[in-house]
């Protein structure tokens, strides 16, 4: 039998919002202008004033300008980020818990925010503990919980450890690494 993961379609990747978002808003506002002034040109028979202050700098450049160098640089430099972002894979959104059934291996993910939730309910249960809250990242569950006790001790070692030990009994495939912060209401 195979150790090997059956499906791994159930680990999605990130979106790409960011070079989506930022390549849209580049080509709205060109677009935005270009409507402008053909508006304006076709109205008033001349182009704006911008457009035509720019097209007038521009043929005045040759390529052997510094500044169309600068230019062409910082062009390449924004298409070549643009493409390996749109390329490259995303980090994953959620953990990985395998198990064993009766038909065989089993892969089940867990998004972040329900690892983070996981873990609030864990500690919540913990002796001492009056509310907890937790965060996950990629590889990592922060938990802030708070006590009235006056002197915690030991509480935060304690469901460290807890924690640990849950999320490896869960079955977790990379077990995130777990920090706990406890406050004093007393």
């Amino acid at each position: 039998m195979s150790t090997q993961p059956v499906s791994q379609s159930l680990q999605r990747r990130s979106s790409r919002t960011v070079p989506a978002a930022a390549t849209s808003l580049v080509l709205l506002v060109l677009a935005g202008l270009a409507i402008w002034g053909a508006v304006a040109y076709l109205a008033g028979g001349a182009w704006p004033g911008f457009i035509a202050a720019s097209g007038d700098a521009v043929s005045g450049l040759t390529w052997n300008n510094p500044g169309v160098w600068a230019a062409s640089v910082v062009v390449l430099l924004a298409g070549v980020f643009l493409l390996f972002a749109a390329v490259l894979p995303g980090r994953r959104t959620g953990a990985a818990i395998t198990g064993s059934s009766s038909t065989g291996l089993t892969e089940t993910v867990i998004s972040r925010r329900g690892l983070a939730r996981l873990a609030a309910a864990h500690a919540d249960q913990t002796d001492g503990v009056e509310s907890s809250s937790a965060t996950a990242s990629g590889k990592s569950v922060s938990v802030v919980v708070s006590t009235s006790l006056n002197e915690p001790g030991s509480l935060s070692r304690d469901i460290k450890e807890s924690l640990e030990e849950k999320f490896r009994t869960v079955g977790l495939t990379q077990p995130p690494r777990v920090s706990v912060r406890v406050r004093s209401s007393g």
